[in-house]
């Protein structure tokens, strides 16, 4: 399911100079004839556009793009942008599922800025929330067959066990990466950014990489905070705005789920098992299931802050 549009070119188009005119909208070319167009410094772009060039029955060039039913207004937009772009260069016509030459109205909800970066960045966390919780199911039912023991020497080897400790190191980075992806949003739309970049060190090799467009400030930025510590992940949103205080709202938020103990404990997990090569054959099902969730409820508690201080559309699903 998407939306698929194409533009028709005339004969005498040549493919070298469509190509090289994809190239100045951006597009990069993947495979033979197939480009993919997503702005990796824009968070405000979700599925991105893909194009492929064929030849119809009559040998005229045809570029076929599409976007995906999770398309943003930005993703839209580009796919607009494309159309006219390309069809009024070449002297082509383009049509979409409205007709020809008629663009794509955007349906749904329309974020810009720092708001459909979050969102994004909320849908890539979801995604990657898929990982664990199927290969907990998975191991639930291997469980049911082969249980673990009471007996460390055991559990150690057990592959269940196994397989439950080396999924947090995962896991912790999938929290580490949301809260940096949003710290790179927030940061690029933020009123404080000039003040905020004076007091980190970045360094020559960052700079180049910016200035060469392979990277961009805010990303750079986002390399001299360390997300995998709470109180760093506090002092960086602090910078960018103290409506957020993100330790009270852990503290503050259902005490009984103790959010703040729970996610520092789990933190300290991830360092024994890479930085000490140490496992523990007694984590079971249960608390892997709620560390699954504890990581889910956070980084979900964290963007409902955001809608809530800054009037952003509540709707997440």
């Amino acid at each position: 399911m998407g939306y698929d549009s194409s533009i028709t070119l005339p004969k005498k188009t040549k493919l070298k100079d469509v190509k090289k005119f994809l190239s100045l909208l951006k597009y990069q070319e993947l495979d033979k004839d197939y480009f993919f167009y997503n702005d990796n410094n824009s968070e405000e772009y979700f599925t991105g556009v893909t194009l492929t060039i064929e030849k119809d029955k009559t040998k005229n060039l045809e570029l076929h793009l599409r976007t995906t039913v999770w398309t943003t207004v930005a993703d839209t937009e580009y796919t607009n942008l494309t159309l006219s772009e390309v069809s009024q260069r070449f002297g082509g016509y383009y049509r979409t599922e409205n007709g020809k030459n008629k663009p794509y109205k955007f349906v749904g909800i329309e974020r810009r800025n720092s708001e459909a970066g979050c969102f994004t960045v909320f849908m890539t966390f979801r995604n990657n929330m898929v990982k664990p919780n199927v290969f907990c199911q998975h191991l639930e039912m291997q469980l049911e067959e082969n249980p673990l023991t009471e007996l460390w020497i055991i559990n150690e080897n057990h592959p269940v066990s196994i397989g439950m400790n080396i999924s947090i190191p995962f896991l912790v980075s999938v929290f580490e990466e949301y809260f940096r992806s949003i710290f790179i949003v927030l940061l690029k739309w933020s009123d404080n950014k000039k003040e905020i970049l004076k007091s980190l060190r970045i360094n020559t090799e960052d700079l180049a990489d910016v200035s060469n467009g392979i990277s961009s400030i805010e990303k750079v930025a986002s390399r001299n905070i360390s997300f995998q510590n709470i109180s760093s992940i506090n002092s960086a949103f602090d910078k960018i705005s103290k409506n957020i205080k993100f330790i009270h709202l852990l503290k503050s938020k259902d005490h009984q789920k103790e959010y703040f103990e729970k996610i520092n404990k789990l933190i300290e997990f991830r360092h024994q098992i890479i930085h000490n090569n140490s496992t523990n054959p007694f984590y079971d099902i249960k608390e892997f299931k709620n560390d699954i969730d504890l990581v889910f409820d956070i980084c979900e508690l964290f963007y409902d802050r955001l809608i809530e201080i800054n009037n952003w559309n509540n709707e997440k699903y």
